[in-house]
């Protein structure tokens, strides 16, 4: 209890001095996030939707290798939708249209239309029923401490979660921001769910097969009331971020948490700060948090 309240104060110290941390203090303030992190639980109202090396091997002999058709999605929309998620935030690019499969393109399209989706990116018009969010990173360090804030994914979804949509979630006042690139503001990210094992995923997660899976049964009227039900409360209510995790098909990045994480989680790490208004601040502006 005492090292995390020291790590606390040393963190906060080292942003009173300065906004813009150099390599020495970076190394610290990780050892710091990391101390923090066993004491900050991630948060239970977002879930993962991970596409790992064990989901691309279940599902090869149905639809190949990623990237995968649109069709594909569109069943994870309509699971998603039929077990009350509350949002649904695609880590993924729909930025073209699949000219080979144009059939996947208009069920996905039919899937997102009134449903509670955010798309990364400029999706393609097709796809314009959808909320959209940048999932731009900083890449000034190859350690990511920051997340630009200002049309992002995570505020998008944060305030979809909170709002319905409206855009009224603005940047929280009192935020603890540094300039990562021209004016676009950037989340100091507090991270949270430190783990054993720097590749497993602080949050909670459900693999993609899995989810097909359900889907395929229901269509098939195999899946029982009770097992569908069961199946329903990972994702009722909840923040759900689509998003691959598989080495080889996603960039990764280290974190101080984790050498080798996948984007997705640094998503969830800022959704996370944002609907709970926990933000690295220096004392100074500690007080105006709520």
């Amino acid at each position: 209890m005492r090292i995390g309240a020291l790590c606390a104060a040393v963190v906060a110290a080292l942003l009173l001095v300065s906004a813009s941390l150099f390599g020495a203090e970076w190394w610290l303030f990780d050892i710091c996030s990391r101390r923090l992190a066993h004491s900050r639980p991630a948060d239970p109202r977002i879930v993962l939707v991970s596409v790992d090396e064990e989901s691309v091997r279940n599902l090869g002999e149905l639809y190949g290798r990623p990237p995968y058709p649109r069709d594909v999605w569109a069943l994870v929309v309509d699971e998603l939708k039929r077990a009350g998620a509350k949002v649904i935030a695609f880590d993924l690019l729909f930025s073209e249209e699949n000219r080979a499969a144009p059939e996947g393109d208009r069920a996905f399209a039919a899937a997102i239309e009134g449903a509670p989706v955010i798309l990364a990116g400029t999706p393609h018009p097709m796809f314009r029923a959808a909320a959209t969010g940048k999932i731009d990173l900083a890449r000034e360090q190859a350690t990511v401490h920051t997340y630009p804030l200002n049309g992002s994914l995570a505020l998008a979804a944060a305030d979809l979660f909170e709002t319905g949509g409206t855009g009224s979630q603005p940047v929280p006042a009192g935020l603890r921001a540094r300039r990562s690139s021209g004016n676009d503001e950037a989340l100091l990210v507090r991270w949270n769910g430190a783990k054993a094992n720097p590749e497993d995923l602080s949050y909670a997660h459900v693999d993609l097969d899995k989810v097909i899976l359900a889907a395929l049964r229901r269509e098939e009227a195999t899946l029982d009331a009770a097992t569908a039900e069961a199946f329903a409360k990972n994702f009722r209510g909840k923040i759900v971020l689509v998003g691959y995790t598989a080495k080889g098909l996603v960039d990764l990045r280290a974190n101080p948490l984790s050498p080798v994480a996948a984007g997705v989680e640094l998503h969830a790490n800022a959704i996370d700060n944002l609907i709970n208004r926990d933000f690295t601040a220096p004392l100074r502006a500690a007080r105006r948090f709520r």
